[in-house]
């Protein structure tokens, strides 16, 4: 095996090795015939505390007599389908669970591997098992407790090893390259029909079972009237048993009856092919186990097909009325003697995987019907992406030596120290919805057309200096604004080009201004409370966010915005900003037809919902405000500041490359806080009308999660870019020219005292008011000392320790 594994490295890309799993038919290059989903988890998936978590709940409903359907959300490439064929493995005895402090064991060493302050990352992977043990226990007590085990830390693995047994039907609706791939979603069940059907007939021939069509006839001989009062339309059921009778019954080989099979099958509706396929695979394990009734799991994942098909809405409320039907036609067959199928049904399982965009088309529709029988949970941020970067490469660490491709290689390494480092990876997965296959596909893409950048972004970030490692976070998220920028996606989500001057701000910033304002975060260990049993994270009316932003835009550009940051989910590089429910298609058509509606006092059945995702969260954190954002939108072909190029000479201009970039960054700034005194001074105008709540206290101004503490946008430009640039300075000073100290501190103290000067606006927080004295002061330190100076920065942290020794007056 070892040769065909350096034989696949030396013929793969970095981005098809990082994103390849047995399971995906489209993200298989690199494993396919090589590795088999056993070796897949045992080299390559990550489990971390929240799988065992996960486990703990699909094992307690697969327990519970009141519940039987689990329904497992997240963002795009999170890892719902390895998740959902761990859990294969499992029922089938492919795989066995390691134990909890084993799990915790492997994490913690790379985690190790990757961090430099170990202390603090290892603490909070402690911290974070303590209190996934804690909820697993209050998970698993009481059926721990009725099989004799103790609730411990050692017995999870052993419990849900033992739980999570018994057979499994998987339903993959993944559109990929396989022949079956682009089925509509009922012929994906019909095919699984078949099977059953290919399966029983095989059973039969071979002697090895009594006729099951005999046992499924017989049932439904003696509850004729209960089956068609309950599952029947237009006799259509009526004709399957019809066909059992007349065909299958005597059938030697499915070849002979497919093609009228086909034709029976292709009459059902959804919830007459669930309850089909519940009943073959029934009376397979009644036939086959007799009184040993093992726990059947049906596995549907990648969901989203429905959604592409337009039946999702119809697909799951068949889905909810074959529950319901399912449980009351179990009730009135329950202690007659045909007890065997009520007993296996109570041991059957349904889990649905699907995108956190198509949960929210189906939560309002659904969740109501389905509340008292299923459980839900999302994983989009179960595991560190980090670190499943981390597992690939240090895998292939072990055939560095025999593998030739050493461009392949340089890339992993590459990509293996971007996605380590604390900073970046904290920013960078949420930038892409935690999408792991689409982060690592634009990582990798990246890396190989800017290696000179990348490589000079490790080398800065290996000084070990603070200031050093921004900017080489600047110069990563340069390049990926840079792609941004180039795919137009700025412009998809009304961001006019900077030639155009007539927005007075970014459409798209005030709208999710207020979605994040107005909505919680996503915890960073948990997408939402497991307590809760919403389907969906929360939401707020479309209806109340146009009443917020209608004083300040026209509505066409409000939905115009909407409907770009939605598309973003099609975009191969970056990733939705918003998500909406309880609206069949997100187009300008749907949402301009129900703002009519609203602003014609024309009452809705339902409300159309709408929240902000990860990604959205990011851009209005840390992407608007960032310098490299604007350096990229307003100087053309340039470098990231910190790029080696920028410390280059101009005879001709007689300056520095990196002046160049610092004066059309700071016009741009100028020109952004001109414009928005007239949208500031509107707002004011609007929380006058609304009971006087301060401008810095508006749901239009940002605030921050963790102090609630508004800043307006250019504010938080102002604060970030001194930071940025002062940074820049340092690194000018002390590791490119420290021959050139006072030049240097010249040039670029000329354009932080400019950004300095800037934060003299009535508006801004008190914040800016102190530390407009506070870098003043630093700035004047320096002059003072005629800028030669290579150790004092400019910021509040260096003011206070030239305060302490007394070489300026602390009185502000």
């Amino acid at each position: 095996m070892e040769e065909r594994i350096i034989n696949m490295f030396n013929t793969i890309t970095a981005s098809d090795y990082y994103i390849s799993n047995p399971y995906s038919s489209s993200c298989n290059k690199a494993f396919k015939r090589i590795f088999k989903s056993s070796d897949f988890l045992k080299y390559f998936y990550l489990l971390s505390n929240k799988t065992y978590e996960r486990l703990a709940t699909i094992a307690n409903v697969s327990e519970d007599s009141t519940k039987n359907t689990i329904f497992v959300t997240g963002f795009r490439g999170c890892g719902k389908t390895c998740f959902m064929n761990l859990l294969n493995s499992m029922i089938n005895s492919e795989y066995n669970l390691p134990e909890f402090k084993e799990c915790k064991r492997i994490e913690k060493e790379l985690l190790a591997q990757t961090v430099n302050d170990r202390e603090d990352d290892i603490e909070k992977l402690e911290k974070r098992y303590r209190k996934s043990s804690q909820k697993i226990c209050n998970t698993l007590r009481t059926q721990m407790h009725i099989n004799k085990m103790e609730v411990k830390n050692e017995n999870f693995a052993t419990y849900l090893n033992n739980t999570l047994k018994g057979k499994s039907v998987f339903l993959n609706f993944e559109k990929g390259r396989a022949s079956n791939d682009d089925l509509p979603f009922d012929k994906k069940f019909v095919l699984k029909i078949e099977d059953a059907v290919d399966d029983i007939i095989r059973l039969k021939e071979n002697g090895t079972s009594n006729n099951i069509f005999a046992r499924i006839i017989n049932l439904y001989n003696r509850y004729t009237k209960i089956f068609n009062n309950t599952f029947e339309y237009k006799n259509t059921l009526l004709n399957f048993f019809e066909f059992c009778k007349s065909n299958l019954l005597d059938a030697s080989e499915f070849n002979s009856v497919k093609r009228k099979l086909d034709e029976v099958l292709d009459c059902l509706n959804l919830e007459q092919l669930l309850f089909l396929l519940v009943l073959l695979h029934s009376a397979l394990e009644i036939e086959e186990h007799n009184d040993n009734i093992p726990k059947l799991f049906f596995i549907l994942d990648n969901m989203d097909i429905v959604y592409r098909h337009n039946i999702l809405e119809e697909s799951m409320h068949e889905y909810s009325n074959f529950i319901e039907n399912m449980n009351s036609f179990m009730e009135m067959i329950e202690g007659s003697d045909n007890d065997k199928w009520s007993k296996i049904y109570d041991n059957i399982t349904f889990i649905f995987a699907m995108r956190e965009t198509t949960a929210m088309q189906i939560a309002d529709h659904f969740i109501d019907g389905m509340e008292f029988v299923a459980k839900n949970f999302d994983i989009s941020m179960d595991i560190d992406k980090a670190l499943v970067v981390a597992k690939k490469f240090y895998f292939i660490n072990n055939f560095t030596n025999e593998i030739e491709n050493t461009d392949l290689k340089k890339t992993i390494k590459r990509v293996y120290d971007i996605c380590t480092d604390p900073y970046i990876k904290s920013n960078i997965f949420p930038m892409f919805n935690n999408d792991y296959k689409r982060a690592i596909t634009c990582i990798t893409s990246l890396c190989e057309k800017n290696e000179e950048l990348i490589d000079q972004e490790i080398r800065l970030v290996n000084t070990g200096e603070d200031y050093n490692k921004n900017g080489a976070r600047g110069i990563i998220f340069r390049v990926i604004f840079d792609e941004f920028l180039g795919k137009r996606y700025f412009e998809k989500i009304g961001m006019e080009p900077p030639t155009n001057h007539n927005q007075e701000f970014t459409i798209s910033r005030p709208i999710l201004t207020l979605l994040y304002n107005l909505l919680p975060e996503f915890d960073k260990d948990e997408f939402h409370d497991d307590d809760n049993d919403r389907l969906t994270p929360e939401t707020i009316p479309l209806r109340y966010l146009y009443s917020l932003c209608k004083p300040i835009m026209e509505k066409k550009r409000f939905i115009d915005a909407l409907v770009g940051m939605f598309d973003l989910k099609k975009a191969p590089t970056w990733n939705h900003l918003i998500t909406f429910d309880n609206i069949k298609r997100v187009s300008y058509q749907e949402l301009d037809n129900y703002l009519n509606d609203i602003d014609n006092g024309i009452e809705k059945e339902s409300e159309i919902e709408i929240r902000i995702t990860c990604a959205g969260s990011n851009y209005i954190k840390f992407i608007c405000t960032h310098f490299e954002f604007f350096s990229c939108r307003y100087t053309k072909n340039t470098y990231p500041l910190f790029a080696e190029k920028n410390c280059r000479y101009s005879e001709k201009y007689n300056n520095y490359n990196f002046e160049y970039v610092l004066k059309k960054v700071y016009d741009a700034v100028v020109v952004c806080c001109n414009r928005l005194k007239k949208y500031n001074s509107e707002v004011i105008k609007i929380q006058e009308e609304n009971g006087g709540v301060p401008l810095l206290e508006s749901d239009y101004v940002f605030r921050s999660k963790e102090d609630n503490v508004g800043r307006l946008h250019e504010e938080r430009i102002i604060h970030w870019h001194i930071r940025y640039i002062d940074n820049y300075r340092i690194h000018i000073i002390k590791d490119i020219y420290p021959d050139k100290i006072v030049d240097m501190n010249e040039r670029i103290i000329n354009y932080i005292e400019k950004y300095v000067q800037l934060l003299k606006n009535p508006l801004f927080s008190n914040m800016s008011h102190v530390l407009y004295k506070e870098l003043s002061a630093c700035i004047k330190y320096i002059v003072d000392q005629n800028y030669n100076d290579s150790t004092t920065q400019i910021s509040r942290k260096s003011y206070k320790q030239l305060v302490e020794e007394e070489k300026i007056n602390g009185e502000l």
